[in-house]
């Protein structure tokens, strides 16, 4: 009757053990990894592509690293650190502003690179002051307090979107067409300097 008993013990403990065991593996699979999708972009998905901004938990094996979670980034880069980080499209920005233009000091306040590039390709298409574009799209309040002077003739002080914002300063456009256009470019040059900074 003991040998039984003591069987059964051994058995049940098995089972317990591999059970914990399973439950302990499924900890570190499921949901996206952390910082997955940083600088992804508020038009057509622009970000930063490759490594920038992203953690390397749960990617390669699909469990979490748990030794040195403390010292990985957690969410999205600024737009101002990731062209600190990648000179090459930080150089092709500043292609778009008079000569001296410090890029990173235009990229301030906005949400992601996305936003940005986006911004600075609508504002050269279309002839329309990044400054003035900028103002209306962050509202006066973000950009001014960005480092951008805003003209008077910028009114809002909360923000619009970028669609608004081309209707408020170029009531004639076709803004949704004009976006399309911005975030084609835009994505161009994000590969562009993927590729590039690899190089």
């Amino acid at each position: 009757m003991r040998k039984r008993l003591a069987a059964a013990a051994i058995s049940l403990a098995g089972v317990w053990l591999a059970t914990t065991a399973m439950a302990a593996q499924g900890r570190g699979q499921g949901g996206p990894p952390e910082g997955v999708g940083a600088g992804v972009g508020a038009h057509g998905g622009l970000g930063m592509p490759g490594s920038q901004g992203q953690s390397s938990l749960g990617q390669g094996s699909g469990h979490a690293d748990t030794h040195s979670t403390a010292a990985k980034p957690i969410g999205p880069m600024s737009p101002t650190t990731l062209l600190q980080q990648n000179t090459k499209l930080a150089a092709k920005l500043a292609a778009f502003f008079p000569q001296g233009t410090d890029i990173t000091a235009e990229a301030a306040g906005f949400k992601n690179l996305g936003q940005f590039v986006s911004s600075v390709h609508v504002s050269h298409n279309l002839g329309i002051p990044f400054d003035n574009l900028k103002c209306t799209e962050l509202g006066t309040v973000k950009a001014n307090a960005s480092g951008t002077v805003c003209s008077s003739s910028v009114t809002n002080e909360n923000p619009e979107s970028l669609g608004k914002a081309i209707q408020t300063l170029k009531p004639t456009t076709n803004s949704q067409k004009a976006i399309q256009e911005a975030d084609r470019q835009g994505e161009q040059d994000l590969n562009d300097g993927k590729r590039e900074g690899k190089s």
